[in-house]
Formats: C-alpha cells, sequence, structure tokens
C-alpha cells in the first residue's frame, strides 16, 4: 500500500514516473523530502516539494540520455505553461538550461519575455549557461529593451558568464548607459569577455570602436589608453 507522500510524489508536476521508467537505471529518483505536514493539502504537492524536486532534476542531468532529456524537457514546457507561481516558472527555466533540447530552448526564449522580472532574471542567467551561441543575441537584446534595470544588470552580467568575445559588442550599449551601476557592471563583463582591463568608460569605449573597425589592427601596450585612479 503507498505511503501518503508516495501517493503525493506520483502527482508531481514533474511527472517524474515518464523519466524514470525511460530505461536508465542509473538516472536518479527524485525524493519526496519531509514529512507531510498538517497545513498540505491532500493530493497537491505543496511549492517547496516541487522547488526541491527541479533544483533534483539540475542535479541528475549530467546522467540524463538524450530519451531523458527530451522527455523532462517536454513535461516542463507543458507544465510551466500553465504555470501561475513566478518562482516555480523561474526554477523550471533554470532547470530547462541544463537539458538542451529544442523544445527547452523555445520556453527559454518565451521566458525571456515572461511578466514577472524574476522569471526574466532566470532567463538570462539560463542562457549564460546553455553555452548556445544564440545567447549573445537574445542577451545583448535584453540589455537594450528591457524596461527593468534588475533585469538589464542580470542580462550584463550573464554576458559577461558567456566568456565569448563576441559578447563585447552587445554589452557596447551599456556603457553609455545613465544608470552608474549598469556602466559598472558592463565594464566588470567586458573584462571576462576581452581579458582587458581599462579603468575608465572612455577607454572602454575607444577600445570597442576600434575593435570593431574593419581595418581595426590590435593596439600596442603603448598606444592603450593609460588608467585613470
Amino acid at each position: 500500500m503507498l505511503t501518503v507522500a508516495h501517493r503525493v510524489c506520483t502527482q508531481c508536476v514533474l511527472g517524474l514516473t515518464v523519466v524514470l521508467t525511460a530505461g536508465c537505471t542509473s538516472f536518479p529518483s527524485i525524493p519526496f523530502l519531509g514529512a507531510e505536514k498538517p497545513d498540505v493539502v491532500p493530493g497537491v504537492v505543496p511549492p517547496s516539494s516541487r522547488i526541491a524536486e527541479l533544483r533534483a532534476l539540475r542535479k541528475a542531468a549530467g546522467s540524463a540520455s538524450a530519451e531523458q532529456r527530451e522527455q523532462v524537457s517536454a513535461r516542463l514546457a507543458e507544465q510551466i505553461a500553465q504555470e501561475t507561481d513566478a518562482s516555480l516558472r523561474a526554477e523550471t527555466v533554470r532547470t530547462l538550461a541544463v537539458y538542451p533540447t529544442d523544445q527547452g530552448k523555445r520556453i527559454l526564449r518565451q521566458a525571456l519575455e515572461d511578466a514577472d522580472r524574476q522569471v526574466r532574471m532566470a532567463a538570462c542567467e539560463a542562457w549564460a549557461e546553455t553555452g548556445d551561441p544564440e545567447a549573445i543575441r537574445l542577451l545583448g537584446k535584453v540589455l537594450r529593451d528591457d524596461a527593468d534595470i534588475d533585469v538589464r544588470l542580470t542580462a550584463a552580467k550573464a554576458l559577461g558568464a558567456t566568456g565569448h568575445p563576441t559578447a563585447a559588442a552587445a554589452l557596447a550599449p551599456a556603457l553609455s548607459d545613465t544608470d552608474p551601476a549598469m556602466q559598472y557592471r558592463a565594464t566588470i563583463s567586458l573584462r571576462q569577455v576581452t581579458g582587458e582591463n581599462f579603468h575608465t568608460i572612455a577607454a572602454w569605449q575607444r577600445y570597442l570602436e576600434q575593435a570593431h573597425t574593419p581595418d581595426a589592427r590590435p593596439s600596442s601596450v603603448a598606444e592603450r589608453p593609460r588608467p585613470t585612479f
């Protein structure tokens, strides 16, 4: 006879039974954390348990087969479309980042335009984690267009986290931002993706202009702007 915890877990939002019966015995099961509390509605998995399951899925991603990744992505895509809890949508987005499938990336694109800023911020971080070349373009668009400064700051940080030199051009508009925090975040990310270490906004702007001029040649150390303090 199934325990209450087992009955609840079989109804969990992730539909883990589909994944766990896909034929890979090494793919770990997701534990139901803690005993049922008196205020828990029977038959409904509380958000805290659902978040724990999503985080466990992220840890298990490395041992998932291609078929299991597709199954997880499909189920998460189905659930996020109906999810009203922004925190759960954000956790789902973070989980999709480590299950790289076409369907998962479709959801990650949509998440960049979610009504809730915490979901959009999670999507920015997720795109940096995917390592997908499309991330630079998408994050650059968020950096330019999103109305929320915290989302834009997250996009700037995520561009740096990609570690890709092409992210420098996407970061250029942030150097002209009126918010000093955005300018500062842009310089940190530029250091990450270029390996350079200028100390003024003007010096970074000159560097990027030269770097993206067709006939530009790398400047010598003597030609580089001297840092000011």
